[in-house]
Order: structure tokens, then sequence, then C-alpha cells
């Protein structure tokens, strides 16, 4: 029969499921050794606007031992995704990212590039909203509240520099995701959309947005087509650091990460520190940042691989691929488990990491081991009630335990 992609990407989610249903018997699926536990879904911004059911349905015809969704500010993919991890037989994973803001750090640069203080944090292995009425509750609520009020406050900024552009936030953008939680790539979207139907032919899109961006006419023209392109320039010019939608963030913009890390664990998930490329001097130094990390809670470190090692320029990638090795094992050594994938948030991003490339080959059993660790805490919450990750003097030896309980392959353990 195969894959129905509108119903499957449908906002609603009796047809996605039902889809996923359709669809589940026609799957041959690869043999690969891969995982991805980073997988942006359409409740935040996935690049394909594909849904927890689809982003499930292409892990399992890719033929993934793991996958993972994350997404910004809220946890609404979590339920759908372990029901098509059942529907599929795909072990499943969900986790949540935010930004905070770390006090330990104002002075520095961590992983939000020329925004001291400020990091993007995440939380892993969530089997649970938490409690009606809790603290952590209540934080849920605000992560959610926060991004919207930022991203409003963002583009009453930019209607002078939209011009005759006129967007409408609840109609124009909100309603471009599910559950209303928009991003600025929702406002990119809605943004370029918006100029084509106002001005309806493309000369007069270009004018518009050579006017707007501060280009000409020709540069404009040779990315119009090319929709990557156009709202990566857009947010560049706009939304970024010197465009007039853009506010420099303190420690009033974000929750701080003390606070984002006591909802995580108030919920059996999993504090996770997030990693960029070890370039910033938040990051300089591996060792460092993780026992800072493991102070304050984080069992886990997210990394992005392919923007540490897939790099054009031989100077910066031998940088990075010395900054990204030496993460990998400080976190090793500590009994860190290290979360991998590729996001998918934005536009290329590849499904999944290659792990046959030399670069990620001589991590790929570890990343594996521990995709397969995060599962099999996630099964004994589901399964057996647990609530919070066993608490052991031996981490490494915890991690395998939990990767048994996952289902690695018996004497495949680092």
């Amino acid at each position: 029969m195969g894959m129905d992609e509108a119903k499957i990407n449908s906002f609603d989610l009796k047809q996605r499921l039902e889809a996923l249903k359709e669809a589940a018997s026609d799957i041959a699926p690869l043999s690969v050794e891969a995982v991805n536990t980073h997988l942006h879904t359409f409740f935040s911004f996935n690049a394909e606007d594909w849904s927890p059911s689809r982003v499930a349905y292409e892990a399992k015809v890719r033929g993934l031992e793991v996958a993972g969704t994350v997404d910004f500010d809220v946890l609404d993919a979590m339920d759908e995704f372990y029901e098509a991890g059942k529907i599929l037989d795909l072990r499943t994973i969900s986790s949540l990212e935010s930004r905070t803001f770390v006090n330990d750090m104002a002075d520095k640069d961590i992983n939000s590039p020329g925004e001291p203080g400020v990091a993007y944090h995440m939380g892993c292995c969530f089997t649970r909203l938490p409690e009606e009425g809790s603290e952590a509750a209540k934080t849920l609520a605000e992560m959610r509240s926060g991004a919207r009020e930022r991203n409003i406050a963002m583009l009453d900024r930019l209607r002078g520099a939209l011009g005759e552009l006129e967007i409408d936030y609840a109609h124009d953008v909100e309603r471009l995701t599910p559950s209303g939680n928009a991003t600025e790539r929702h406002m990119l979207a809605a943004f370029d959309r918006k100029a084509r139907l106002m001005f309806e032919y493309e000369d007069k899109v270009i004018a518009y947005w050579a006017k707007t961006l501060s280009m000409t006419a020709d540069e404009v023209k040779s990315i119009i087509s090319n929709k990557a392109k156009l709202r990566n320039t857009i947010r560049a010019k706009l939304m970024k650091k010197g465009g007039p939608g853009y506010v420099q963030p303190d420690a009033t913009t974000f929750p701080a990460v003390e606070k984002m890390i006591s909802m995580v664990k108030a919920c059996g998930g999993i504090p996770c520190w997030a990693w960029l490329d070890g370039t910033s001097n938040g990051e300089s130094d591996a060792e460092k940042l993780c026992d800072f990390a493991l102070g304050l809670g984080c069992e886990a470190i997210s990394i992005i691989p392919d923007r540490n090692w897939n790099i054009a320029d031989a100077e910066v990638k031998a940088i990075k691929v010395a900054k990204f090795d030496a993460l990998v094992e400080e976190s090793r050594k500590r009994g860190m488990l290290i979360t991998v994938g590729t996001e998918m948030n934005n536009y290329g991003l590849p499904f999944v990491d290659n792990f046959d490339a030399p670069e990620m080959k001589k991590h790929a059993r570890l990343f594996r081991e521990n995709a397969y660790a995060l599962y099999g805490y996630s099964k004994l919450q589901r399964e057996e009630g647990v609530t919070e990750l066993p608490q052991e003097n031996d981490r490494l030896k915890r991690n395998r335990e939990l990767a048994r309980i996952g289902g690695f392959p018996a004497g495949a353990c680092v």
C-alpha cells in the first residue's frame, strides 16, 4: 500500500497513526548499525514538516537501531512517538530542548555564539508529563509561553522592517505547527509565504526582498527559488545580531539552567548538556566542562557530530575534530551518556549520521551503546515504573546494564 504522506503528516493525530499502521506492513527495513536520538518534529520545527509518526516511519525504513525525537519547549511528540515505536517495533525515546541562562558562566559564550551565559539545554528520556499543579508543570508551561512571548516581541520589532508585509502571529505563524508551538523558522516560513501571496509575481517578490534585505535584485533572484537559502538569508539579515528583530539576551530572557534541570528530574528525565563544537571560551576545556555539567546534575551530553567533522576547510576541520574527540573521551571517562543525531530542524541536514566516516567510526560503538542505554532507561520507566536514573558510583557499569536492558548485542559493550 505504501505510505500516505498527507495523512502521516496531518495535524490530526488519528490520521497520522492510521497512516502509520497502514504503511507498517510494507516496510522492508535496511540493516544498519546507526542511531539518531536527536530528531525534531513538526511540534517545534522539522525542515521536511515531518510528524513524530513520519520520523518513526523513516527511522524504521532506514533501519535505525534507536530513534529519538527532540522538540523545543514542549513534549507534544512524546506519546505519539512511543506509540509509533510500538506499531513499528522500533526503539524510541523522547527528549526536549530549550534555551537557558547559566549564571556561573554569565561572561562566557557557551553554545549560543555571541550570547554570553545563554545555553541550549536538553532533557532526555521523558516518558511522562509533570504532575498537574507541580512546580515542574509550571516550569514546562512557562517554557512554552516564554517562547511565544519572545516570538511575538520579535515580530513587533520587525514590523517596521517588513513594511507592507503584514503578519498576524496567530493566523500566519502559529497555524503552521499543530499545537501552536512556533519557532523562528515558522516565522520565516510565514514571511516567505505571505510575500509570495501578497506580491503575486516573482519580480515583485524579488523587488520586495531586495528592498527589505538591502540586497540587489540579482542577489535575491539567485536565491528566490531556494527555500533554504532565502529563509536563512532573511533570518541572518533581520533576526540575528545586528538585525532589527534582535535583542541581546541576558539573565532575564531565559530560565536559569538549574530550573530546567529540576523540571527534567521531576519528570524522570535525564538532564543533558548540549555541546556545540568546543571553540567558544565556555566550551574550550572539555574536562572542565564535563565536570561542571556533572556538578549541575547532567548525566548526559548531546552532540551533533556532522558539524564537528564534515567540514570542507581542512584547518577548521582539524581543530573541530580534535575538540570533538576530546569531548567524547572526557564524557566516556565519566560515564556520561552521549546522545547523537542530526536535528533536521534546518534545511539540508542528513537524516542520520555517517557512522562509517573515519571520524565517526572510532566512536560509533560507544554512540550506539549509549543510545541503547537511553532506550533501556526509557523502557524501565514505561514498563517497570522506574522514576529516576539509577545513581551509581560506576556509571560505566550502569550504562552497560542499561544498554543490555535496551537490547544492545551481547559482548558489544565498550
